[in-house]
Order: C-alpha cells, then structure tokens, then sequence
C-alpha cells in the first residue's frame, strides 16, 4: 500500500501541531525560569536535545503507513514488553525505582513507549472483533494485554504509569461499542475494591449494584454471580492495600489529610499549593517564584511543573495553558468522532485519553486533590522518555487525521 505523501501533508491537521507547539513553548519556557534562580541550565539544554529527537520521531509516524501501523501493533507490544522484562534486570535505580536503561548515551524509560504499544495493540484487537465484544469471554484477551505491562510496572514501582494502561482500557472499550451494561459489570469490581475500605459506603454499593443488575434485567444467576464476585473483591481490599509500598499508602492517606505528615508524603502537597495559591491573578513573574527559586518546591521541573506555572504567571497564564490542552484535547476527540477509520477512530481517541489522564492527575495532584503518582504534564514536564513519547502520540494523530 502506497502513501500519497503529498496529500497525506495537505490534509493532516496542522492546527493540532501548533497547538502542540505552543504548550511545548510554555514548557521549554517555565524550565527557563526555573533555571533563572539555581543558574541550572543543563535540564532546559537537555529537554531541547530530546524536543528535537522528539519532533523526528513525530514525523517519522506521522508519515509511517497507516496499514503498516496496524500490521505491527502486536511486534511493538512484544518488543516493549520484553524492554520492560529487561528493566528490571539490568535497569538504572533512582529515588528508589528502577524504571530506566541505559543505552548509547541515552537513559529512557520503556514503560512510557509501552502506552503507545498498548493504545495500539487494543486498537487492533477490538477493531479485529468488534462485532463479538458484548461477550465477556472475548475481552479476557484484551484484559490480559493490559494486565502484564501493568504488573511488571507497578513492581518498579510506578503507580501512576501503572494506572494509565488499566485506564485505557475502560475508554476504548466504550469508543468501540461495548453496550452499557458490560462496561458497568466490568468496572464494578473496581468499585467494589475502592469501596471496601468503608464498611458502610460498601454494603450502599452493594445495594446499588444488585439494584443495577436488575435494571439492566440480568437473571437471577447473574445477579447472584456479580454479587458473590463483587463481595469477593472487597474482601481482598486489605490485601491490595498491604502490598502497596509505604510512600504509595503515605501518598494516597496524605490526600485527605496532608498535615498528617507535613514533613514527609505531605510536603509536597502543601507546599505545591502554597506555590499556586502565591501566584495571585498575574503571577509573582518570570523566574520569580518564591517557593521556586528558595527550592521550598520538590521536583519544580516534573511532577509540580504546573505549581511553578502557577507561582511565576498566575491565574492567567495557568489557564492559557489549560485552554490550549483542552482545545488540543477537543480537536483530536473530534476528529475521532468524524473519521471513517475505525482503527483510525480508536487510536485518536485513545491519544486524547492518554494526554487528557495524564494532564488531569499530573493538575489534581498538584492541587492536593489527587494522590501524588508521579505522573508528568504533557509536553511541559522535564523529561525526555515522555516527551518523545507525546509527540509520538502527535504523530499518530496526525497520521490518523490525513488522508493517505
């Protein structure tokens, strides 16, 4: 299969590139600042050195055959899969994960490359049987897919990446036609783990969901089925909870209450909202962030990137940046909405869930209303792995909105 380059160019949709390329700006910008008070400038010189790489490798997917794309959605999982394996045998160790190789100069992290193999290869398979997915036994496979990158990596351990993979799946699914029903079964064990740290809020949701079950007119075995496995779930909540690392609990328990632990897992809560409750309307001004420049801010360049923007520009400049993500966000679900593709149509609108889940924690953690997971702000954060990682996703929409 030919591509017809010259239309494929003509008919991408550019705007998405500069919309990419302003937010981009603004990151490139407020690491600028930030390197103002410390005169550090070796993360802005390296993140330019990965912008660079990164816009290559837009356009080296943005103008790979779609087809061809298709065809090796399950070599890109397995090749990924096996860098994971790898990791965590001759993977670097910092701050107490193990996440990164080292190879030809370069230290990336293979599990953020794993999002685009993932998004691709349940692409594939729900296009491939789209027809048979109100069948359960049709989504063990999918399931399994996303549960071995999710395993390997909670053990680095990496939660908030973790989390992306398990969370794609939910929103493809509904993308690709699976009827209410099954999508409500499927999430309701979730809930009934989640739940089950309350006796109370856990007998309401068991209430609540034999009450659903009967809306959606299951049979009395179903209901009795989902009831016991639903109960099952909430069971091993204690389970779940204990094999979870101690800074993972701190995290999760310093969000309802960051003054339990000032000094620890709640520090960097409590003095991210300081930083962006300081900013006022206009902002303390470029590289002028108290919190910031005195280092009361812990990881300013990745995780609280948006704390700095918040401190330096103010109410303003965090909502022109909010703004253009959103309208980044709507433009690609648009897209998705209106292409005939419909490999095309799960792959855009599986890019703007990644980008929407990572913007939307990466903000909420930095506002004390998240647990803090570690996850980056697309194409703002300091980082080179998921940097490259965006705008390999860019290229993927672009080449999803061209025609070919």
């Amino acid at each position: 299969m030919k591509i017809n380059l010259a239309k494929k160019i003509q008919t991408a949709d550019w705007i998405i590139f500069l919309i990419v390329a302003g937010i981009t700006t603004i990151g490139i910008v407020a690491l600028f600042g930030n390197a103002i008070g410390s005169d550090n400038f070796h993360d802005v010189l390296r993140q330019s050195v990965w912008l660079g790489i990164s816009i290559f490798g837009m356009i080296f997917v943005f103008v790979w055959n779609k087809r061809v794309i298709f065809e090796s959605a399950y070599f890109l999982y397995a090749f990924f899969l096996i860098m994971l394996v790898l990791v965590g045998i001759f993977g670097t160790t910092a701050g107490g994960s193990q996440r990164w190789l080292h190879l030809f100069g370069f230290t990336f992290q293979p599990s953020e490359f794993m999002k685009i193999a993932v998004l691709l290869v349940l692409a594939r398979y729900f296009l491939q049987t789209q027809k048979r997915l109100d069948r359960f036994r049709d989504l063990i496979l999918p399931f399994g897919l996303v549960a071995l990158p999710t395993i390997i990596v909670i053990q680095q351990p990496d939660l908030g990446t973790s989390l992306i993979y398990s969370g794609l799946f939910f929103p493809l699914l509904f993308w690709a036609g699976v009827p209410i029903a099954n999508l409500f079964l499927i999430v309701a064990p979730i809930i009934s783990l989640l739940a089950a740290f309350h006796i109370i809020t856990f007998t309401i949701w068991m209430v609540l969901l034999v009450a659903l079950l009967v809306f959606f007119k299951k049979s009395i075995r179903e209901i009795i089925g989902h009831f016991i496995f639903n109960t099952l779930f909430g069971i091993i909540t204690p389970i779940f909870w204990n094999s979870l690392y101690p800074h993972q609990q701190k995290r999760i328990l310093t969000l309802f209450n960051p003054e339990i632990d000032p000094h620890g897992a709640g520090y960097q809560v409590i003095q991210s909202k300081t930083a962006i409750g300081s900013g006022g309307l206009f902002g303390a001004g470029f590289g002028q962030g108290t919190q910031t420049n005195l280092k009361f801010l812990p990881r300013q360049n990745t995780d609280f990137i948006f704390s700095v923007i918040g401190e330096e520009w103010g109410f303003i400049g965090a909502m022109v940046l909010l703004v253009l993500i959103l309208v980044l966000l709507i433009r690609i679900i648009s897209k998705s909405s209106r292409s005939y593709d419909p490999f095309s149509r799960l792959v855009l609108f599986g890019s703007a869930f990644l980008l929407f889940f990572h913007t939307w924690v990466n903000i909420a953690m930095t506002m004390g209303i998240m647990p803090v997971t570690g996850l980056p702000l697309p194409f703002v954060s300091y980082g080179g792995s998921f940097l490259l990682t965006c705008f390999l996703l860019i290229g993927l929409v672009l080449n999803c909105s061209a025609e070919d």
